[in-house]
């Protein structure tokens, strides 16, 4: 299980952990690297290092709390709406992927390239190999390449969902869907 930043600073510094989710995240970092003490620039993963050490003392939470009243405030004087920024930002990437993905299939078609087929073919069949190899047992046998081994799968399993969405389409038309039958189905 994965650490989430945003969850551990909920109940302390609310606001703080919504701008992690969206557009403003640089700010949230930036202001929680100020408070524990990190070197500008030292990012989520030293944030989360403090996090996870429970080294924080009752300074660094009256510093939390009050780069978090800070944060609020601002955000209030602006009249800017976290969560709805937040959702508005996840549907602008949802969108840009959707209108990124049907321009490649635009240019496929216009263009009749075999690349992308060849290429998708060998993601693909590259995909079932490793998986082969893994469930056999083949694969990672010395700790040492288990790390190498892991990452590798892991880029593998990941184009090949993209290939996958590029051809067959995403799960984001889906949850649209769902969404749209919900909304219909509380009418």
């Amino acid at each position: 299980m994965s650490f989430n930043l945003g969850n551990a600073l909920k109940s302390i510094a609310p606001t703080l952990a919504t701008m992690l989710g969206g557009p403003l995240a640089g700010g949230a970092v930036a202001a929680l690297e100020g408070v524990f003490g990190l070197t500008p620039g030292a990012g989520t993963s030293a944030i989360a290092n403090v996090l996870q050490a429970g080294a924080l003392t009752p300074e660094m939470i009256e510093k939390l709390r009050e780069a978090e009243l800070e944060q609020s405030t601002k955000m209030q004087q602006m009249k800017i709406d976290l969560v709805k920024l937040n959702l508005d930002h996840q549907d602008s990437i949802a969108a840009d992927d959707v209108a990124d993905r049907a321009s490649a299939r635009s240019m496929q078609i216009a263009t009749k390239d075999w690349t992308p087929d060849i290429l998708a073919w060998l993601v693909i069949g590259a995909t079932i190999l490793v998986a082969y190899e893994v469930l056999t047992g083949n694969i990672a046998k010395d700790p040492t390449l288990a790390t190498l081994s892991g990452t590798v799968i892991g880029y593998l399993f990941n184009e090949a969902k993209a290939v996958l969405s590029y051809y067959f389409g995403s799960s984001v038309g889906s949850k649209e869907k769902d969404a749209t039958l919900a909304d219909i189905a509380r009418q």
